[in-house]
């Protein structure tokens, strides 16, 4: 996982929340000269942009500061659009690395991303159906709210994340305007944006929190279940998979999907094989597994943490349940080379073999593989690394009394 998430997550929750989007699926488009028998590649968001990045809760705090000024009050909204308010005010806080017209031609890619996206979801349900499968009738963006107390029912909020969002509006709702010195701050004491994530971006309306929660969430429940949760372990392939379907979930699968995909392509790794492990993983959570790691519609729907325990389970289950892949070294500097290239990761980690698309990819030697699972020794001997040997505490006699020892079979006194 990257040190930081990207600006150009800020149009996708602004197309998101003005357009109320919804992908319907017409069956008449969908009859049998219509089903395909090949699976459709997801469109992965790329641009050639120079995107600026600025931490998480500065968006969220400018946008519910353009909630309480203009929004919020009749007619008021008419002056300036929350697009062209966030832009002044970010230019004006962060000068360094802002400029005139970004966050508007971020919106043009992001809405020819979506526009390719919602194209594959219709040839991934024809795909569907033709292999039989159950199919959702549409796929449409999550709703949004302007009052803390809807925000926090729909993600399920603990009172501590509560507490923490309201903290964060108290800085919108100030008559003064809010402060770079003061911004700098709380993104310091934010474990999100400088422990883990470092500087992030977020998408207009108040889903920015929900991308924030959903790291949050998604960085304390890695640390909780593994000890190491550095790049190609078991803890970054959760993180990559639970933040994927939270936001599924609390957004859409297309913006889980642009937001994600903005994170590799802009932000990229320093490594292939990392960024092709990521995408996957990211894919994992959003949907190949989505539905088996979300658990019952209607019991654990909004049971967050329930997600994270399903996701661990399937992590921790037998190392079949993952794809390893190679990590070799240039040993003069100990940096990784391999795979040379992404064509070359992606090939080994997603080959053209259907069950594989329904695993996770790690570095091999992160997931310790049960050698004696399917090993049988005979009395005396205990298998180690997939070999018999020696059971030094077995007992042949195993009738010997107190005070007795086993020796050559026959129990005799100390």
């Amino acid at each position: 996982m990257k040190k930081s998430l990207l600006m150009i997550c800020l149009l996708f929750s602004f197309i998101a929340c003005e357009t109320d989007s919804e992908v319907r699926f017409n069956e008449t488009e969908i009859q049998q000269e219509g089903i395909t028998s090949k699976a459709p590649e997801e469109p992965v968001f790329t641009t050639s942009l120079k995107i600026p990045i600025i931490p998480l809760t500065s968006i969220h705090i400018l946008q519910r500061e353009y909630f309480y000024k203009y929004k919020n009050i009749p007619n008021q909204a008419n002056i300036i659009s929350e697009l062209d308010y966030l832009e002044n005010r970010l230019i004006e806080l962060y000068p360094e690395v802002m400029y005139k017209g970004v966050l508007h031609k971020i919106q043009k890619e992001v809405e020819q991303f979506l526009e390719a996206y919602n194209v594959y979801l219709l040839e991934q349900r024809k795909y569907e159906k033709a292999l039989g499968l159950e199919l959702e009738t549409s796929i449409k963006n999550a709703p949004t709210f302007d009052s803390i107390k809807e925000e926090a029912q729909f993600m399920s909020m603990s009172q501590r994340e509560i507490d923490n969002f309201k903290i964060l509006e108290e800085y919108s709702k100030k008559d003064v305007l809010v402060t770079r010195e003061e911004l700098d701050v709380i993104s310091k004491n934010s474990k999100v944006n400088i422990g883990i994530l470092g500087s992030v971006a977020g998408v207009l309306g108040i889903g920015t929190y929900r991308i924030f929660q959903s790291w949050n969430r998604a960085v304390d429940l890695s640390e909780e279940f593994y000890s190491d949760t550095g790049a190609g372990t078991k803890g970054d392939a959760f993180r990559h998979i639970y933040v994927s379907l939270h936001l599924k979930r609390y957004l859409s699968q297309p913006i889980s999907a642009a937001i994600m995909g903005a994170n590799e392509v802009v932000n990229s790794n320093d490594y292939d094989g990392d960024k092709a492990m990521d995408l996957h993983n990211n894919k994992l959570g959003r949907v190949t597994r989505y539905r088996q790691f979300i658990g019952a519609f209607f019991g654990d729907r909004n049971n967050w943490r329930q997600w994270g325990r399903n996701v661990r389970d399937f992590l921790n289950g037998p190392c079949e349940n993952g794809i390893p892949m190679d990590r070799m070294y240039n040993w003069s500097s100990q940096s990784p080379v391999y795979p040379t290239s992404i064509s070359v990761a992606k090939n080994e980690i997603n080959p053209s073999i259907n069950s594989r698309d329904r695993r996770y990819v790690y570095y091999k030697n992160t997931c310790e593989i049960d050698r004696c699972r399917v090993i049988q020794c005979r009395p005396g001997y205990i298998c180690v690394s997939g070999t018999c040997v020696v059971d030094p505490n077995y007992n042949e006699c195993n009738n010997c009394r107190p005070g007795e020892e086993c020796i050559n079979g026959q129990c005799r006194p100390f």
